[in-house]
């Protein structure tokens, strides 16, 4: 009995430390809106978004707005969504269900939060590419965030090759900054925004982590 308690223990804590994370990135989500709301980042945003503009070249740029359009929060959502249910029809339901819901809540988060603080766009210096709306948080950011680790978990079960698997975390991990960065590059959002994006994000990939981890140790 006592060591059948022991591997259930050790089996929980994995979802239950997911769990705190999310509840984690939430507060500091919820700190970071309390000092937007105080204006206590102004000068950080400007300077830092200006020294980004000063390494900026337009082929750098044209690369950027591409890859903008390619990661851009509709694209991910829809893909995501298309996953899910292929995911759904091969017998991963709670993998599609845990995808499916993360992608709904991140996109209702995502505008929610433009609504509730209502942050103007940067206007430093002229935009390679069309943006519009409200600027926090940085909804590319948020989605990549929120799904793409959802979407590692699941393709990297498929897979026998550890290599295969270290490409697709690596992409999971790496791709968030990577287009929270190109955001700031193209200047279409200030660097609170994309750090929103990210602390939003976490909070469903842990959640989303949570409920699929369990999932897949079952299955």
């Amino acid at each position: 009995m006592t060591n059948m308690a022991t591997i259930r223990q050790t089996s929980s804590s994995p979802p239950v430390a997911l769990g705190g994370l999310a509840v984690l990135s939430a507060i500091a989500l919820g700190a970071l809106m309390i000092a937007l709301a105080h204006h206590r980042a102004a000068h950080f945003n400007t300077a830092l978004l200006l020294s980004i503009h000063a390494h900026y070249a337009a082929s750098a740029g044209r690369a950027a707005a591409l890859a903008s359009k390619v990661f851009a929060p509709e694209v991910v959502a829809i893909v995501s969504l298309l996953i899910a249910l292929a995911a759904w029809l091969g017998r991963a339901r709670v993998e599609a269900v845990a995808i499916a819901a993360a992608d709904f809540l991140a996109a209702g988060t995502t505008e929610g939060l433009k609504h509730a603080v209502r942050e103007a766009r940067p206007h430093l210096f002229p935009w390679p590419v069309h943006a519009s709306g409200f600027s926090f948080p940085s909804g590319h950011t948020l989605m990549a965030t929120a799904l793409l680790p959802l979407l590692a978990l699941l393709f990297a079960r498929t897979s026998r090759s550890s290599l295969v698997r270290l490409m697709v975390w690596a992409v999971a991990i790496l791709g968030p900054v990577a287009i929270g960065f190109d955001r700031l590059y193209l200047g279409v959002h200030w660097p609170t925004d994309v750090l929103g994006g990210f602390l939003g994000g976490l909070v469903f990939a842990f959640g989303g982590l949570m409920v699929m981890l369990p999932a897949q140790r079952r299955g």
